[in-house]
């Protein structure tokens, strides 16, 4: 009898804390990022860098995808001397979120940072 208690807590144990792992994983922070081009962003543009975040997060809040942080940074090796839509302006989106919303993010285009 002692030892088949034993066995139920030790997977009891077990069960819950995979279950918490699991749930660590639902809460884990993820960074995606999104090359910016000429006028070919699902969300539109803006002309200054304000008005472009602005834009990203009006989008995001009418998907439902919540972030934790948006930054817009210059890079310069992403510039592309072209005015086509789909061309680069040289910023890059950086985005934080939560793990849950990643399938929904990946659909927009943005790329996961590993």
């Amino acid at each position: 009898m002692k030892y088949l208690y034993l066995i139920v807590c030790i997977a009891f144990v077990t069960s819950s804390n995979s279950c918490n792992k699991e749930n660590d994983k639902q809460g884990d922070i993820v960074t995606y990022y999104y090359d910016e081009t000429q006028c070919a962003n699902p969300w539109g543009t803006g002309q200054t860098m304000d008005e472009k975040i602005t834009e990203l997060k009006i989008f995001l809040r009418d998907k439902e995808i919540e972030w934790k942080s948006i930054e817009l940074k210059e890079e310069t090796d992403l510039l592309v001397d072209c005015e086509a839509c789909d061309c680069g302006t040289g910023y890059r989106f950086y985005l934080k979120i939560v793990f849950e919303f990643s399938k929904k993010v990946e659909d927009i285009g943005f790329k996961n940072i590993q």
